[in-house]
């Protein structure tokens, strides 16, 4: 439709879920709702919530 493939539109979700992790645990506490955000976003493009995960560690 838009000539956009997967990838083109994972990207920036990809880096939006990042700054969020960042953000999230800057305090180093992830609450429920926290989480609950994140995995809302990574759901978007259909990212995994392996995706959020890695940024706990």
């Amino acid at each position: 439709m838009l000539g956009l493939a997967r990838t083109d539109v994972a990207c920036p979700y990809e880096q939006y879920l990042t700054q969020l992790a960042r953000v999230a645990l800057s305090d180093k506490v992830l609450t429920v709702g926290e989480r609950h955000d994140l995995d809302a976003v990574a759901a978007l493009p259909g990212l995994s919530a392996d995706s959020v995960e890695r940024y706990r560690q």
